[in-house]
Parts: C-alpha cells; structure tokens; sequence
C-alpha cells in the first residue's frame, strides 16, 4: 500500500506541475520558486496524511502478528524440533495435511537457522512455497517430519507426535 500511495502522489505531484506548466509561463526564477512551492506543498499533504492516520490500524497489525497467530497456529515447538534433529542432519518435511503448509515454512525457517539441512518433500502446495534447491521428490535417508492436522492423523503417525503447534500436529517417521 506505501508503494501504491507514493506512486499516486508522485502522479498528482506531476500533474500538477504539468498543469502549472500550462496555465502559467513562467521564466527563470519564477519557474524554480513554483516548483519550489509546488515539492513544498505535497510534503506538507504528505506529512498531515501521515499523521492524521489513526493509530488504531498501525496497532492493528502488531495486535494480529503476535497474539492472534499465536491463538491460532500455536507455539513454534523449535525445542522439540531440535532434540529431534542433530546440527547439519538432512531433515525432510512433508505436508500431510494441504492446511498445515503455514506452520511448516515457520519450522522450516526455524531448523535451516539453527542448523539443519532442510528438505522439502515435493507436493502440489510446497513448490509453491519453497525454492527449487530445497524441494526432493522423496524422502532421502534422515529425519521425515511430516505436518498434519491433528484430527487427521493416520493411525502410524499417531504413534510418533513430536510436537503439536495449535490445531497441527508434527510426526516422525521412520527413516527410509
């Protein structure tokens, strides 16, 4: 949206220097004074449309990014990822639910920083998301960690929930 609203003043701000050009000619300094004016006035448009934002929307989107995804897609579990997974271990994750792809990337995210050479199992969601280095077609000996919905768990990864984060649930299977 800043980039929209710079470009539409940059727009008006032409125009209106256009229309300047038009209406009055002007020679030498008088060009420069109204243009001067001109720079001076759309800074001052710009600086009261800054301020006379409410501060309601700008605490809106903190209020959104911090307890309301927390409410809704839980804790990041990075101490239980980790204790499941060693320093520069391949780890493969795969998506068994189509929902759970956003708190994937987040752990995703999270284990490449601390570490892990994360892989991505290819899905017709996840080659979205991810770049094409990290995608595989299968997994690959290491650890497999698959992200689901947890009412959706199939019976043999019920067995083996590393964690859950909010309606998700993370399982371990088995090396291949």
């Amino acid at each position: 949206m800043s980039v929209v609203g710079f470009l539409l003043w940059v727009a008006v701000g032409n125009s209106l220097l256009a229309y300047g050009r038009r209406r009055w000619s002007v020679r030498g300094w008088y060009r420069s004074a109204s243009v001067g004016v001109a720079v001076i006035l759309l800074g001052l448009v710009t600086v009261g449309a800054v301020r006379a934002s409410s501060p309601d929307v700008r605490e809106a989107n903190k209020v959104l990014s911090t307890s309301g995804s927390r409410h809704l897609f839980g804790r990041l579990p990075l101490r239980a990822l980790l204790a499941e997974t060693a320093p520069g271990e391949r780890v493969a994750l795969r998506l068994g639910s189509e929902s759970a792809w956003e708190v994937m990337v987040a752990d995703a995210l999270q284990l490449a920083g601390h570490g892990r050479d994360v892989r991505v199992i290819r899905s017709p969601v996840t080659r979205f998301l991810f770049d094409d280095s990290m995608l595989v077609g299968a997994p690959q000996p290491g650890t497999v960690l698959v992200f689901s919905e947890r009412q959706a768990l199939s019976p043999q990864d019920a067995g083996s929930v590393v964690a859950t984060q909010g309606r998700w649930a993370i399982s371990r299977r088995a090396r291949p």
